[in-house]
């Protein structure tokens, strides 16, 4: 798969599971991709949430997007960095309408954005389930 496959495939499926760290214990959740595109891919989460105290503490995420009508997944690896940039969580908000009584009570600063940049990709495919996985750069 491509750099633009992959990128297609997280835009038809913006909802995926990521992998974070604590200590050591694995901790995963699900969060909605605000965008994918050549600079990467983005998202947002609550400055106080653990999940951002992780990120801070460790950057290196997996994510794990699903297609379950064709049965595959995709997995990238990678380090992520902080993005600060009013604007952008503004159009965030706007674009997540769950997230616009938080933001016009609490303001913007009680957001995080967050990209990953580049990283290692993992696909899998029901077709071919015991085929080698290989990795491949995104």
């Amino acid at each position: 798969m491509t750099k633009r496959e992959m990128i297609d495939f997280i835009r038809r499926h913006p909802a995926c599971s990521v992998a974070t760290c604590q200590g050591d214990q694995p901790r995963a959740r699900i969060i909605m991709t605000y965008r994918a595109d050549a600079d990467g891919i983005l998202f947002m989460t609550g400055r106080e949430k653990a999940f951002n105290r992780q990120l801070l503490a460790n950057p290196k995420v997996e994510l794990c997007y699903y297609d379950p009508e064709g049965v595959r997944t995709l997995r990238i690896s990678g380090q992520v960095a902080m993005v600060s940039d009013d604007a952008l969580k503004a159009e965030i908000v706007e674009a997540f309408n769950f997230l616009k009584p938080v933001a016009e009570e609490q303001g913007l600063e009680v957001f995080t954005v967050w990209r990953l940049s580049e990283g290692q990709a993992l696909c899998w495919d029901a077709k071919t389930p015991f085929a080698p996985m290989e990795v491949q750069t995104f």
